[in-house]
């Protein structure tokens, strides 16, 4: 039995009678001679077919595993967006009880703050992590195997849109926080 690659499609041939001079890919129907025919140019056009193959799985699993780094930071950013936005809308809320107001009054605002500045890092980190994300986003379909040329478009909207919805989601947590511990 001899097993051979066919140069034009790359499918696994076999064939059992060894005396032929050629045999036809059940794949792609393209005729692949070996045997006394075969020359030394065919060997090279299968081994070279063999080594683009080869090439192009390389390539393709440099892609997958760069989409998954990049998809790991899009969720450690958005993570840090969620706890910050909601610690800060948590302070606020720590701030303001009453037995914090005195302090508040006698110009203790450090509650105030830690507040602002983990709101508004929060609301930069939202706005900016679109931009940063899209800039570094590889230009490949893990799906499709090929170069996407709107992939960074579709990661600032994707990125953007799950941006909002953390917000809006660390907001009623936080909200739900307060009245659950009976903060305000």
């Amino acid at each position: 039995m001899i097993t051979l690659v066919c140069p034009s499609c790359g499918g696994q041939v076999e064939c059992a009678d060894e005396g032929r001079e050629s045999v036809r890919c059940p794949y792609c129907g393209s005729e692949i001679f070996f045997g006394a025919r075969h020359t030394d140019a065919e060997f090279n056009d299968i081994r070279n077919a063999n080594y683009q193959m080869e090439q192009d799985n390389l390539l393709d699993e440099k892609n997958r595993r760069s989409v998954k780094t990049w998809s790991v930071v899009r969720a450690v950013l958005i993570f840090l967006l969620a706890v910050q936005n909601y610690l800060g809308w948590l302070f606020i809320a720590i701030a303001l009880k009453e037995e914090n107001r005195e302090a508040v009054k006698n110009g203790d605002f450090g509650f105030f703050i830690l507040a602002t500045l983990l709101i508004v890092g929060a609301f930069f980190l939202g706005l900016i992590s679109p931009v940063i994300l899209t800039l570094t986003r590889p230009n490949y379909n893990v799906v499709t195997k090929e170069e996407d040329k709107n992939a960074k478009v579709k990661a600032f909207f994707i990125t953007l849109l799950i941006n909002v919805l953390v917000w809006i989601a660390s907001v009623t947590l936080a909200i739900i926080s307060w009245k659950v511990f009976n903060i305000r």
